[in-house]
């Protein structure tokens, strides 16, 4: 079974990578639930809604895992967690329980070097490279697998493919 995590700063192109591996690979895929999250209760937030967010994600992804030998997922606890530091300057201890205890088997990084498209959920359009290292450091510590992702869309479309494939052995 392989857990594979897409992640990395708002506007990398995660949710586009995801759902076109997603097609690519025929592996199932969760979203990123804090968008429909905010979606349906606005973009003022706390740190309580981040840990029912994060509850609720860990839900459709177990939910996932349990009928599906490789699942994809549109990031997880780590960008809950940067985005606690972030707005809050603090981590839950549930958030950062889950950032020690759900580890996935890869992850793959996506280096915001698309152009930024303004969405009313995004927020941080000019600090996507300090953020983008932040992830990499976290992940640097994690000891798990992490791949970058970065170039236009087809190559990171191939080169994500081919990560993945490799990690699972699908060659």
């Amino acid at each position: 079974m392989a857990k594979i995590v897409i992640t990395g700063p708002e506007c990398s192109g995660k949710s586009f990578l995801t759902e076109k591996l997603s097609e690519r690979l025929k592996i199932p895929y969760s979203v990123e639930y804090a968008r429909i999250y905010l979606n349906e209760h606005g973009l003022e937030y706390t740190l309580d809604d981040i840990v029912a967010i994060n509850q609720i994600q860990n839900l459709i992804q177990d939910k996932l895992i349990e009928h599906h030998k490789h699942v994809l997922m549109d990031t997880d606890v780590l960008t809950l967690m940067i985005w606690c530091l972030e707005v809050f300057q603090e981590i839950p201890k549930e958030i950062m329980l889950d950032f020690e205890m759900r580890k996935p088997d890869l992850y793959l990084l996506c280096r915001p070097d698309i152009p930024w498209e303004y969405d009313p959920q995004r927020a941080n359009p000019h600090d996507r490279d300090r953020l983008f290292e932040i992830y990499r450091e976290y992940l640097e510590s994690r000891d798990i697998p992490f791949y970058i992702i970065e170039g236009n869309s087809q190559e990171r479309i191939d080169y994500a493919n081919a990560c993945v494939r490799q990690y699972i052995g699908l060659y």
